[in-house]
This record gives C-alpha cells, structure tokens and sequence, in this order.
C-alpha cells in the first residue's frame, strides 16, 4: 500500500525491476542492466521513500561481477564486506551451517554468498575459491 500511493505503480515496477536485478545476480548473471532501469524509474517518482536506499545497496552488492583485467593483466577481484568476512571462513574446516552461526547468517544466505564469491573467483568449489583466493593475495598462505 505505501508503494502504490506514492507513484501510481511505478515504485512497483522499480522494486519488481531490483527484484529480478537481484534473482539474476543470485543465478550468477548481469543483473546492472535492470538495476539501472529500477534507479532510472525511482529518479522520476516524486517520492521514492526507500526504494533508493534499497537500489544502492543491491548495486553495491553487483557492481564487482567477476575478474576484471588490470592494467598490468592481473585479475582485480573485488569483494564486498560480507564476502571478505567469509572468505576465511571458508578456508578453515566449519561447515556452510557452522559458518553462518559465526557470521549469524542463514545456511541460504551462507551458500549465496559463497556462490558469489566462486563467481567472482573463477571457481567451481569451495577448496577451488580458497587455493585462488590465496594465489591473487586476498587469503594469507602459499602464493
């Protein structure tokens, strides 16, 4: 009902548009491309009320999609404060549901962003993301 007052649909179509931006991110697809439509969307509503707040932090969440080249040919990952404070969690022995009591976050929400995280480092596992992570410095150990 908040929403639909304040735009006469538009801030619907906007959360739709950031809901499927956020469905695309989770399946590991480029989901800027409807974020964009759902900020250009609230940009012409008189009053957006939350939906802003929302779009940055989904957009914070997407903006690093995957390795980019540097200049020098290196691969740049950048990872998000969540992802950082899982990284080494995974690198130990804890269980996905044992990561997420340390972190307190659900088992799904634990698996999402570890697939984010693979996603971003080119991995298909979990033994995978940590060897790559440590070979580009984001983990202490062998190079």
């Amino acid at each position: 009902m908040q929403l639909s007052r304040r735009g006469a649909g538009r801030l619907e179509i906007g959360l739709a548009l950031a809901t499927h931006a956020q469905t695309l991110l989770t399946a590991g697809q480029d989901g800027l491309p409807m974020l964009a439509e759902a900020k250009r969307v609230a940009r012409a509503c008189r009053d957006p009320g939350w939906l802003p707040d929302l779009l940055t932090r989904l957009g914070r969440a997407m903006a690093p999609i995957g390795p980019r080249p540097a200049p020098d040919g290196a691969a740049v990952v950048t990872l998000s404060d969540r992802e950082r404070e899982l990284l080494p969690l995974l690198a130990g022995t804890l269980s996905q549901r044992e990561i997420g009591a340390v972190l307190h976050l659900s088992l799904n929400t634990v698996k999402t962003h570890s697939r984010v995280l693979y996603r971003k480092l080119g991995a298909s596992s979990r033994a995978d993301a940590v060897q790559r992570a440590r070979r580009i410095g984001l983990l202490p150990g062998s190079q």
